[in-house]
């Protein structure tokens, strides 16, 4: 289901051949819409995440630049500059939006893979101008999962690096912490 969530949102940006791509948050949604950018031909994906272990992940799975984005103005001053033609936010904050529109080209996109109703969005209309486009994208479809199946197939997702932990079903409160804390895996 993450890889399919990932493949309809990169579908939704128009990732594809030549595009820049920004992906905030390198979890496993994120890692995985790292992995389809590049397999359909984007030249240039960046990730940003607060885990130096998502962030190490990002890098083995061939992110351009893999940033802390708690690290103060680093990520501002390498994102605020219109850069990207697609911006893929599985972190779903008022931060990472801001920070998503601010690194949008104009007619980019920006596709936030969470719809959380508790979050409020501070923009102003000034925010879009450049024609850049939002969508709210946390579904998939049949096709979104045929395409991370074959993606799968040809090695395009390093799935097996983001299972970081196998436990019996008698254990699933520690797996709900370890999925919590984010310490030794992806989420």
């Amino acid at each position: 289901d993450p890889l399919a969530v990932a493949v309809h949102a990169a579908r939704q940006a128009g990732v594809g051949p030549g595009k820049s791509v920004l992906v905030l948050g390198a979890g496993t949604v994120g890692l995985c819409a790292l992995q389809t950018a590049l397999a359909w031909g984007a030249h240039r994906v960046c990730c940003t995440d607060v885990s130096d272990f998502c962030l190490a992940l990002a890098r083995e799975a061939g992110a351009a630049l893999a940033l802390r984005a708690d690290t103060p103005g680093l990520v501002h001053a390498l994102c605020d500059r219109g850069l990207y033609d697609c911006v893929l936010d599985s972190v779903g904050s008022a931060e990472t939006f801001s920070l998503g529109l601010a690194a949008l080209k104009n007619r980019g996109a920006y596709v936030s893979l969470v719809a959380d109703p508790a979050v409020q969005l501070p923009f102003t209309l000034a925010a879009l101008s450049g024609e850049k486009r939002i969508s709210i994208s946390a579904n998939n479809t049949y096709d979104d999962y045929a395409e991370g199946i074959r993606l799968m197939a040809a090695g395009h997702i390093l799935a097996g690096r983001m299972v970081t932990h196998t436990l019996p079903l008698d254990r699933v409160h520690e797996g709900l912490a370890l999925m919590e804390g984010k310490a030794g895996g992806a989420k």
